[in-house]
């Protein structure tokens, strides 16, 4: 983990502007799954927190942040490898603000997240592009006006800006998502947090040429 922090600090340390950036991205190594840490602004943002297993993985690496309180959790979409660590995140510390897809999902991992969910200040279900304080969080789904088939699909995407720094975090969003939520929102980014672990339903081509990423990180088992 130690590796990796240090590996992107330096490609980070490359892109414009970065002097002027007050911003920290955690990658966090949770094997198969997904989990980001952002610290901008005094406020430390989690976007998704891996597997189940990876509940304490990411609990003690907030522990040796000394992180006491997470203001946002952004939470892609309800596979269990995206949201399952959240739940001892949510045991664990306070959290401010909730937003996730409002999955359907059946599965006893979602419901016992939704469950724990309502300890949080405020939780919000994401039905369209919403931007707050300076967190632009994006959807395939709202130009529709329904929900797909495939739950990869309604990832809730997570873009931030930090001067010349731009970060895009994109849960399981396959080619369908990719392309209709960049039909109207702006996806460039320096860093781009790959869609659905690097699978070959994801990344299309016309979806990385709006992009146009400097640094790629892919979150695999």
């Amino acid at each position: 983990k130690a590796r990796l922090c240090v590996l992107l600090g330096v490609f980070v340390g490359v892109l414009p502007g970065l002097a002027t950036a007050a911003m920290s991205v955690h990658f966090i190594d949770v094997g198969q799954g997904g989990a980001v840490l952002i610290q901008k602004d005094g406020k430390t943002i989690m976007y998704d927190c891996g597997d189940t297993f990876a509940g304490k993985t990411v609990v003690d690496y907030l522990d040796a942040l000394d992180v006491k309180t997470v203001n946002f959790m952004v939470i892609s979409h309800a596979h269990k490898d995206h949201m399952g660590g959240c739940i001892d995140v949510l045991k664990k510390f306070p959290v401010k603000r909730i937003y996730h897809n409002g999955s359907s999902a059946g599965t006893g991992t979602w419901k016992q997240f939704l469950k724990l969910a309502k300890k949080a200040q405020s939780v919000e279900v994401v039905e369209r592009d919403t931007t707050v304080e300076g967190l632009q969080i994006l959807v395939a789904y709202d130009s529709k006006g329904r929900r797909y088939n495939k739950e990869a699909n309604n990832s809730v995407l997570l873009r931030v800006v930090d001067g010349k720094v731009r970060l895009l975090l994109t849960g399981d969003c396959e080619v369908p998502c990719e392309m209709e939520v960049s039909k109207e929102s702006d996806v460039s980014a320096d860093i781009l947090n790959v869609g659905h672990h690097g699978s070959k339903a994801a990344s299309g081509p016309e979806f990385l040429k709006k992009v146009k990423p400097t640094v790629a990180i892919i979150q695999a088992g």
